[in-house]
This record gives structure tokens, C-alpha cells and sequence, in this order.
């Protein structure tokens, strides 16, 4: 992993974790937009992994009637101590411990009751549609996004054109300011 791509996972890890502790479901939604941009530009899997998975966590938490259920507290606890562990990979360099430990954490529904671990992986589907619709929006071609990410090119194409995002404008910076954008980025 790239040391700049670690540097923002980290970053918004620790973000995460606060967040989630102090119930502020806004903020996941600020990291996730956050890590998309930067995704879009380094067009790093692990950052758009990382992103697609905050989303899915803020999707999940602003349902508050979710709180309720039995399992609820294994599945919260369950979300802050893998992004912990996350954390403690990528401090020690372990770039495949960490793809493990998100991998898992994507996964790790099962447990959960039957109608939550449904809306949980709907929302992981729907974010990846989601997030990718944003990739391509910052310009990455459709293919790229749908191999990125491992959505249908047809459903991410459907949802393109149903969102206008292909309608739109997009905004082209110089060539000055994004050649200084790129110049940042391997400093």
C-alpha cells in the first residue's frame, strides 16, 4: 500500500472509531466523501474499499430502530473493534492484515439477525453503486469504476442515468492545478 494511502486510511480510521463512540453518524458520511475523493484521484482499492465500507456503516447507524435489536451490541462492538485492529495493521506495515480485517468486517454479518444482516448487505450493494457513481462522476471511466469496485457495469450505468450524474458538466481543473495535484502527491 502506498505510504500517502496509508497516511488517509489511518487518518480516517481514527476518525471512524470517534465517531462511531460518540454516535456521530454525519461525520462517517464526511469520511466517506473524503476517502472517495482521494480514491478517485490515487484510484487505489484500498481507499475505495475503506470508503465504500464507512458509507455502508453510516447507511447502517443513522437507522437508529436497528439499535433495538438483540444482536445490535455484537455488531457494534464488533464494527469498533475491527476498525481498532485495522488500525494496529496498518501501523505495523500489515497490508494484508488489514485487507483481512476489512474484508472480514464486510462480511462479518451473519450474526446478526436475519432482517438487519438483509438491509446490511443491500446498503454494502447500494454503497458500492453509490461510490461508484462518485468515481465516475470525478472522472474515472465506467469500466474502471466497475472493476475497482466489483459492481455490474449495466446497474452502475442504470443508476448513473438515473441520477443525472452523466448530465452534468464535469468541473476540469488547469492543467497548472492539476499538475500541482499531482506534484503533492509524491511529496
Amino acid at each position: 500500500m502506498d505510504k500517502k494511502v496509508r497516511e488517509i486510511i489511518l487518518g480516517a480510521l481514527k476518525e471512524s472509531i470517534k465517531a462511531l463512540k460518540e454516535n456521530d453518524t454525519n461525520a462517517l458520511k464526511d469520511i466517506s466523501n473524503r476517502t472517495m475523493h482521494s480514491s478517485s484521484i490515487m484510484q487505489d482499492e484500498h481507499s475505495i474499499t475503506f470508503s465504500v465500507l464507512i458509507y455502508s456503516l453510516f447507511k447502517i447507524y443513522e437507522r437508529t430502530d436497528y439499535q433495538k435489536y438483540e444482536k445490535w451490541y455484537f455488531f457494534d462492538d464488533n464494527v469498533k473493534n475491527s476498525l481498532s485492529l485495522a488500525i494496529d495493521k496498518l501501523e505495523h506495515n500489515d497490508d494484508k492484515g488489514y485487507d483481512n480485517v476489512i474484508s472480514k468486517l464486510l462480511k462479518g454479518v451473519d450474526k446478526l439477525d436475519k432482517r438487519l444482516k438483509d438491509y446490511i448487505k443491500e446498503v454494502i450493494g447500494s454503497a458500492k453503486i453509490n461510490k461508484a457513481s462518485r468515481l465516475y462522476e470525478h472522472g474515472l471511466s465506467i469500466g474502471k469504476v466497475a472493476e475497482l469496485l466489483g459492481v455490474n457495469t449495466f446497474e452502475l450505468m442504470e443508476y448513473i442515468g438515473k441520477t443525472g450524474i452523466a448530465d452534468v458538466t464535469p468541473r476540469i481543473k488547469s492543467m497548472k492545478l492539476r499538475l500541482e495535484n499531482a506534484r503533492g502527491l509524491f511529496r
